[in-house]
């Protein structure tokens, strides 16, 4: 069933849908593209958002791939039922080339390659050889004049929120919602270093103190003779040695950390 043809106003030639189509409907076919559109963007965006390891670059790229078909598909069948218009200047055409990861605005900078070349670092290189069209790490090449520059710009995509907003406001709403993304991010992930530091100077106390247990547990007991006494105490000993050579193991390695937080409290 997924398969077989709607015949959607759009579907039909221009005299055709006008004879046999309701305006109505051509009216709700017309705000079901632009919806599409918008969450093909939406897609997108968070498609390139993920794009932080070589690992997953294959899997990405080719569900960006179906967000920007799905996009295209969307936006030639608005075009078909609205014509050309103002809504072309938020729903642009999109090229391959503006299928780009998310640069900060206030961060973008001039990067510096080997002077005199054309290589371009944001062409990835895909197996068997391929390299595509889709730039999965935000930066667009800029003019070429000898010096290995490299100025890095913001997708259009970034840019537009919906439809039904100017472009400054969406421009505006997106940058707000990856601020906050983004702070939120930062945020979990300072949270995260202080809890693995907290956990580190717990487990130095606790092995401090699992060494002091076992010295105290060869002076609980009173055995029946010397020998069991002497192998009680031996085996104590033994135990709370491990426990000390352990804890100053992870102190030997855990002490930058530990003073990091220590130097952060004060």
């Amino acid at each position: 069933p997924e398969h077989v043809d709607l015949w959607l106003p759009s579907s039909l030639s221009p005299n055709t849908r006008r004879s046999i189509c309701s305006v109505r409907l051509i009216a709700i076919e017309e705000r079901l593209r632009t919806a599409q559109c918008s969450d093909a963007l939406e897609s997108l965006r968070h498609i390139l958002r993920g794009t932080r390891s070589r690992s997953v670059i294959d899997r990405v790229h080719a569900r960006a791939r179906a967000a920007a078909s799905k996009y295209r598909l969307a936006r030639l069948a608005k075009l078909s039922l609205s014509g050309p218009g103002v809504w072309e200047n938020t729903l642009r055409v999109l090229l391959d080339s503006d299928i780009r990861a998310y640069s900060d605005p206030d961060k973008m900078r001039v990067s510096m390659g080997r002077r005199g070349t054309v290589e371009d670092p944001g062409i990835l290189v895909m197996p068997d050889g391929l390299e595509p069209k889709i730039d999965l790490r935000g930066e667009a090449r800029g003019r070429r004049d000898g010096t290995g520059e490299t100025r890095r710009t913001l997708s259009w995509i970034w840019r537009v929120e919906g439809f039904a907003i100017g472009e400054e406001e969406a421009e505006d709403d997106i940058l707000r919602s990856e601020w906050a993304k983004s702070r939120a991010r930062a945020n979990r992930a300072n949270e995260e270093v202080l809890l693995i530091r907290e956990e580190m100077r717990r487990t130095l106390e606790f092995l401090n103190w699992k060494a002091q247990w076992w010295e105290e547990r060869g002076k609980l007991r009173t055995p029946l003779d010397k020998g069991s006494l002497e192998g009680l105490q031996a085996y104590s000993m033994e135990q709370a040695a491990l426990q000390r050579q352990l804890h100053e193991g992870f102190k030997s390695i855990w002490k930058q950390p530990l003073q990091d937080v220590e130097e952060e409290e004060e």
